[in-house]
């Protein structure tokens, strides 16, 4: 994880963006990591995808 929050910090990638951009972008990492055998990048894509989702879900039934 801590290379994931390291690539995203040096892409500029803050909280305080869309869900949606944040969650491509983590897509298209992830892509690029399993395609490169990078399990472990991609897992921890998917793990941040899944807090993502939960967010907009938790927002959407305010």
């Amino acid at each position: 994880m801590d290379r994931l929050n390291e690539a995203l910090r040096l892409l500029g990638v803050e909280q305080s963006q869309p869900p949606h951009w944040r969650h491509s972008l983590l897509k298209a990492i992830q892509s690029f990591a399993f395609a490169a055998g990078d399990d472990e990048l991609g897992q921890a894509c998917e793990a941040q995808m899944v807090r993502i989702r939960a967010e907009v879900g938790a927002a959407s039934n305010d």
